[in-house]
């Protein structure tokens, strides 16, 4: 029998013993002997299975020889890590900005947080005095970094602690309820007038007043200068009624500066009541100095607002 040669290799049969030479034994393929380990199928084999084969995919990356290779590229252990160290590296890289390298002043905006975002150190300090104290609790407590430590700065800073002490409100007279901040904004020359009217009645500025002069001093710098202008016309008009009836208005003003104030008190329409009176009230804030009624207080904290320094009030 003659062997033929197909184009299918197989394995010999017994048939073809006899036909068995070395040489044609070389050429019989082989058969494999020994399998791949295999591992135990478990429960979610099938999800794990075409979640590694998407990161097969995006990790294998195919040469200019067509061929393809497998990239291993660095993962943390967890998610949990790896957003631990994101953070770190923001945490790093807000210490290391900029604006640590600029110098903060009392315009510089807050820009962070919904709140004060767009309001500047001076803003936040002398509107909502609640923050610096919770800032300065949080730092004592915690620690601050980022936009926060350099609004802590500032606030440390011969600026920032001039202004937060000008929080301080007047718990008296022509500006009570008013921070120290307000009244050297609209009246700068408040203090100097104070206290001259009471220099010329040989008192000495309250404890209160006395802060006030202070506290000015250092956040403003030297006091204002006073202009006097010449008194108007009205000395010798007499009232016709009340309590003061025949005397001028000169004697009232220097006698009983807070006459006026009482009378408006109890009376809020009196000025257009009493044109005397529209006139009087004139002619005293035109030419005298509303720091005259404050002296009349004694200068003191805890002034009597019935009786102090001689005048019913």
């Amino acid at each position: 029998m003659e062997f033929k040669n197909t184009k299918k290799k197989r394995f010999p049969s017994s048939s073809d013993e006899e036909l068995a030479t070395p040489e044609k034994v070389e050429s019989w393929p082989r058969a494999v002997t020994e399998s791949p380990k295999k591992r135990p199928k478990h429960h979610g084999d099938e999800n794990q299975k075409a979640v590694s084969g998407r990161v097969k995919e995006e990790n294998t990356t195919t040469s200019t020889e067509g061929t393809s290779h497998v990239e291993r590229k660095p993962r943390p252990d967890s998610v949990k890590k790896y957003l631990l160290s994101e953070l770190d590296a923001a945490n790093d890289s807000t210490k290391e900005g900029d604006h640590t390298k600029v110098a903060a002043t009392g315009e510089t905006k807050m820009g962070f947080g919904r709140k004060h975002r767009d309001k500047t150190y001076r803003e936040v300090v002398t509107k909502d005095q609640e923050y610096a104290r919770w800032a300065k609790n949080e730092r004592r407590h915690k620690g601050v970094s980022g936009p926060l430590s350099k609004f802590m700065e500032w606030l440390d800073s011969p600026e920032g602690q001039n202004i937060e002490e000008g929080n301080q409100q007047f718990t008296y007279g022509t500006y009570h309820g008013k921070s120290f901040n307000q009244i050297a904004e609209s009246d700068p020359s408040y203090h100097v007038r104070y206290r001259k009217a009471l220099e010329k009645k040989g008192k000495k500025p309250g404890e209160q007043l006395t802060r006030y002069i202070s506290w000015y001093k250092k956040a403003i710098g030297a006091d204002p200068k006073i202009i006097s202008y010449p008194r108007k016309s009205g000395d010798n008009q007499r009232f016709t009624f009340g309590q003061h009836k025949g005397a001028t208005f000169l004697e009232v003003a220097r006698g009983d500066p807070s006459y006026h104030l009482r009378y408006m008190a109890m009376d809020p329409n009196v000025r257009s009541k009493r044109n005397e009176f529209n006139a009087y009230v004139e002619y005293f804030e035109s030419n005298w100095d509303s720091c005259d009624y404050e002296a009349y207080r004694g200068g003191h904290d805890d002034w009597n607002p019935n009786f102090a320094g001689g005048i019913i009030y």
